[in-house]
């Protein structure tokens, strides 16, 4: 889940995405993306698939999140305790493999490379995670190398776990930093700007309640693109169960308008 708090009606309140929510937005992008992903064409569609459900592991927790005790909060994704976040990228990690093994490795390695990155990643039970799933990574790999005799198999892997990072990164990126129509400008937001040069910038326009995004280069097959996802409301203060939580939630619509730069009013 990514927890934001927005300024609704004059009050506080917590704008909570699904991480599945999150995924989607990302594998909207992947799909509509003009240049292949992976070097490799028979991958493209298996690729693109991992990243539109690189976090499907967290559908049934998303359903009754947990809260932080110490706040009554729901857990954001970045303040989950470290083994039950484990676990959920387990279930994302299954459910990619029941796509096909190069989506299982390119999840695996995703989680993978955000546990390394941690700062629990010597911790013990880190270690035997990352034991586990790397030799689970491979063996996927090898599988798919099976399937695929004339694949590079090695620069596939690299290529379909840069394509989930990617992705992951601009929908995080758009979630968790960019402006979101609840709330007018109140400080100018910085581009996104990712390693090819492409560069995402937010404009304070909210016409028919979504934000527009002006892209540059433009990078996708289509004209404009429409994206929404669905979330919850809800106002900030300490919930003392999940049920007062979910009692007091109310369904919520994110809406993104891609377009090229100096083009506006998309519908």
């Amino acid at each position: 889940m990514i927890r934001r708090t927005i300024n609704l009606d004059g009050a506080p309140h917590w704008l909570l995405i699904p991480q599945p929510a999150h995924a989607g937005l990302s594998g909207a992008l992947a799909a509509a993306w003009r240049a292949p992903i992976v070097s490799y064409p028979p991958a493209e569609d298996e690729v693109r698939q991992a990243i539109l459900r690189h976090d499907d592991g967290w559908a049934a927790w998303e359903r009754r999140p947990e809260l932080d005790p110490a706040t009554g909060a729901p857990y954001s994704f970045t303040e989950l305790p470290r083994p039950t976040a484990l676990q959920l990228w387990e279930g994302s990690i299954a459910a990619a493999s029941a796509i096909g093994p190069l989506a299982g490795s390119a999840v695996a390695g995703h989680f993978l490379k955000l546990l390394e990155t941690s700062d629990e990643a010597d911790e013990p039970f880190a270690v035997a995670w990352t034991d586990k799933n790397a030799a689970l990574r491979s063996n996927l790999l090898t599988r798919y190398a099976a399937r695929r005799p004339d694949a590079d198999i090695d620069a596939l892997a690299a290529e379909s776990l840069a394509a989930v990072r990617l992705f992951d990164w601009i929908s995080l990126w758009l979630c968790c930093y960019g402006p979101l129509g609840y709330q007018d400008f109140e400080q100018p937001i910085e581009p996104l700007v990712t390693d090819d040069g492409t560069t995402f910038t937010p404009h304070a326009m909210y016409l028919d309640g979504a934000v527009h995004v002006a892209v540059d280069p433009w990078p996708l097959n289509q004209d404009r693109l429409a994206c929404d996802i669905r979330g919850l409301c809800t106002s900030v203060r300490c919930y003392l169960s999940t049920d007062e939580l979910v009692a007091n939630s109310r369904p919520s619509r994110i809406r993104w308008r891609f377009h090229p730069e100096g083009v506006h009013g998309v519908g």
